[in-house]
């Protein structure tokens, strides 16, 4: 019996090579969550609403020190520090019970940003959405 020869022109990894060869791949997907039940990350439409409203902050306090003197990680820093989150959790991980004390405090933050007080003098108070906003806007 004559065997064929096949040429592969890139990287081939664990290939099966041959004439009716029948390959079967049992994978088990175990689905985690990231956050469990009860946390502001659990529910996707509050955690996209504080993305959301932590990248305003951001955005707003560029104005002040510039993209280059930015540093992203101190506010959710701050935040994790200030709802007692563990050094190894995020800012989602915040309990839902919390969620309004959350929001409450990002968009006071917000507001006290040095672009949010000229645009508040200017008559531009609208700085970023409220969740109901949020959700008729991206649902």
């Amino acid at each position: 019996m004559r065997g064929k020869i096949i040429m592969f022109k890139s990287k081939v990894g664990n290939a099966v090579v041959g004439d009716h060869n029948k390959v079967v791949i049992n994978v088990k997907e175990t689905k985690k969550t990231k956050y469990p039940e009860g946390c502001v990350g659990f529910d996707v439409v509050k955690a996209n609403y504080i993305g959301y409203l932590l990248g305003r902050y951001h955005e707003y306090k560029e104005y002040e020190v510039g993209k280059v003197g930015m540093n992203y990680a101190i506010f959710p820093s701050h935040l994790k520090s200030k709802f007692k989150i563990g050094k190894t959790r995020t800012v989602y991980n915040i309990p839902l019970s919390r969620f309004d004390e959350l929001v409450s405090y990002v968009q006071d933050r917000i507001d006290g940003t040095k672009l949010a007080r000229v645009q508040k003098a200017k008559g531009q108070g609208k700085h970023y959405e409220s969740l109901e906003e949020y959700v008729m806007r991206h649902t």
